[in-house]
């Protein structure tokens, strides 16, 4: 007896080897098919191009395929790398992420069950290069330009220099001209402009083209401003040299006084910059402007400015410009000493007799001009004060050791300026002004004669004599 929908030969159980059978049987009809590849896709372009990136795109002339293969690589060469299928249906493709103006090939292939087309021929596309940034300017010592660096372009970039203020491109000499020149960076270099107005101010912009000659648009401007020429003032007034300088854009810097033999006061001797020395517009130029023929001067002072002196043998103090050379003294203005050379202090012995002494200078320069005499005055005063005192005016005792001292002297010369006290005689007190009346305290003691004593001084520094009164001191 055998069970329903089981099928057993020497073994084997029917219901498992049914399914396999059936499966052999599809798979043979499966590779026993025949079909062909989808249709060849056609007309293979670019749609749009940026700095980074390409918009590849083509015609699609199957019905049956399941995707397309696309393949790109830098370069001119037909592509080998597979870098990307798209669905069914498909007719461009981004490719983003690319270097700024380089060169990428592309094909693309249908793709299906029945295999793949052939690629379609290789077109190749640019990337448009990155707007240039704002070129670098100079202006010391020429008016100079270059491609900023750091746009992010590569080395075979090339690149138009545009000056903005007037309209003009800059051709490789420098000149400014109405057509464009393109040139890779380090060719342009620092390409010094010419032709350019003093003291003006000029902007210029950069135009990249990539290497399928498409532009971008202007970069950034950078503007800078043309030298001045720093006019020849040496020889004029400080008025004409100051309007030059001032008319040529420039400032008047710090004037400098200076005398001279050779150059008229108020003449310009020396300038800095020198006369065509091109600088920035606002810059100042320094002037050394005559005073004229130094004038020779000095001064004399007796004793350093005393007023008076009780000996003849003083000391002179002078000075004098620095255009001196020697210098002569007299003490009457007529009789003069020889020249002799100079001295900041010299001993000198005034003419005898007490009185008032003058003694005259005069200066002698390189040309033999002399300066006005110049003098200093003071009183030889060789005789000395005289004076008195008196005690409690005249009393001849005292209770108290506190008196009153009448004073008097007399000069005859420079005048009495001071006084001092001694009681014994040995110890003197400080030397103080003079006065008519002074309070003195005795030493005591009670019972003894007590003596004071007073000694003038006057200006010159001559000493009286001793002059002294006393007063007995009775019980105090």
């Amino acid at each position: 007896m055998s069970n329903v929908g089981s099928v057993k030969t020497n073994g084997i159980n029917c219901r498992i080897l049914l399914p396999l059978f059936l499966g052999l049987i599809l798979f043979a009809s499966t590779v026993g098919a025949t079909g062909t590849p989808p249709t060849d896709p056609s007309d293979p372009k670019t749609l749009a191009f940026t700095s980074t990136s390409i918009d590849w795109s083509w015609q699609d002339t199957s019905s049956d395929e399941s995707g397309f293969m696309v393949w790109t690589d830098p370069g001119d060469v037909a592509p080998s790398t597979l870098s990307a299928t798209t669905p069914a249906d498909t007719v461009s493709w981004l490719q983003s992420g690319l270097a700024a103006n380089s060169l990428y090939s592309f094909q693309v292939a249908a793709t299906g069950i029945y295999g793949t087309s052939a690629r379609t021929v290789p077109i190749t596309a640019w990337t448009l290069a990155q707007t240039a940034v704002e070129p670098v300017i100079k202006t010391v010592p020429d008016f100079e330009v270059a491609v900023g660096a750091n746009d992010g372009n590569p080395a075979h970039t090339l690149y138009a220099i545009a000056c903005t203020t007037l309209g003009k491109w800059v051709q490789s000499d420098g000149s400014l001209g109405g057509a464009y020149l393109f040139q890779t960076a380090a060719t342009w270099g620092s390409v010094a402009i010419t032709g350019l107005a003093q003291g003006t101010t000029y902007s210029f912009a950069v135009l990249a083209e990539n290497g399928a000659g498409y532009t971008t648009a202007l970069g950034p401007e950078a503007s800078g401003t043309t030298d001045v020429s720093v006019p020849d003032v040496v020889g004029q007034s400080q008025s004409s040299a100051s309007a030059a300088i001032v008319g040529a854009n420039l400032l008047v810097g710090t004037i400098i006084q200076e005398y001279s033999t050779t150059v008229p006061a108020g003449t310009v001797i020396s300038q800095t910059p020198s006369a065509g020395v091109p600088v920035a517009p606002g810059t100042g130029v320094q002037m050394t402007v005559s005073k004229g023929a130094q004038p020779l001067t000095g001064s004399i002072l007796i004793n350093k400015g005393a007023l008076a002196t009780k000996s003849p043998d003083v000391a002179l103090t002078l000075t004098w410009s620095s255009n001196a050379v020697r210098m002569r003294f007299s003490d009457n203005g007529s009789t003069w000493t020889a020249w002799q050379p100079l001295q900041a202090t010299l001993a000198h012995t005034l003419l005898a007799g007490d009185g008032y002494r003058t003694v005259r200078v005069q200066f002698l320069d390189i040309a033999n001009n002399r300066s006005v005499v110049y003098s200093s005055s003071i009183r030889l005063d060789t005789t000395p004060p005289r004076g008195t005192i008196t005690i409690n005016a005249g009393a001849q005792s005292t209770t108290s050791l506190s008196v009153t001292l009448s004073l008097a002297w007399s000069d005859t010369g420079s005048g009495v300026s001071s006084m001092r006290f001694s009681a014994d005689g040995r110890n003197w007190t400080l030397w103080e002004p003079t006065a008519a009346t002074r309070t003195f305290t005795l030493p005591g003691p009670a019972g003894t004669y007590n003596t004071v004593r007073v000694q003038y001084r006057d200006v010159a520094g001559n000493y009286s004599a001793v002059a002294s009164d006393y007063i007995f001191v009775q019980s105090v």
